[in-house]
Parts: structure tokens; C-alpha cells; sequence
């Protein structure tokens, strides 16, 4: 609840615009299915698995980003 009365603070500064939280609304569904399939995965996967996916990811990422300049 709190962070949706920070909301107001932030429009007021200019920190959040109409483009910002039309993205964040259109990004929205796909954090939604996230959540879901982590909820349903998260049972059945084992820790380490998750571990080295995460790891994974996190690395390459890194190296886009290196690359990237």
C-alpha cells in the first residue's frame, strides 16, 4: 500500500510519466505469467537447478552487456 501512495510523490517530480507507466502497464501481463510459472515451477525443480539457471543467466547477461559497450 505504501508504494502506491509513493506514486503520487514521484508524478509530482517528474520521476514517473504517462510513457513510464503506460510501459509498466503494458509490461504487467508478463509479470503476471512469470509469477505464475515460477509458482508452479518452484515445486518441482530442484534448488540447484534453479541455481545454475539463474547463474547462467546472470553471466550472459554480463557478457551482453560488456559487449555492448
Amino acid at each position: 500500500m505504501s508504494n502506491l501512495l509513493k506514486l503520487g510523490g514521484y508524478w509530482r517530480i517528474g520521476l514517473l510519466t504517462g510513457s513510464i507507466l503506460l510501459a509498466a502497464l503494458a509490461t504487467t501481463p508478463r509479470l503476471l505469467a512469470g509469477a505464475w510459472l515460477g509458482y508452479r515451477v518452484n515445486p518441482v525443480m530442484p534448488k540447484r537447478a534453479f541455481e545454475l539457471r539463474l547463474i547462467t543467466i546472470a553471466v550472459v547477461g554480463s557478457i551482453r552487456l560488456l559487449l555492448s559497450g
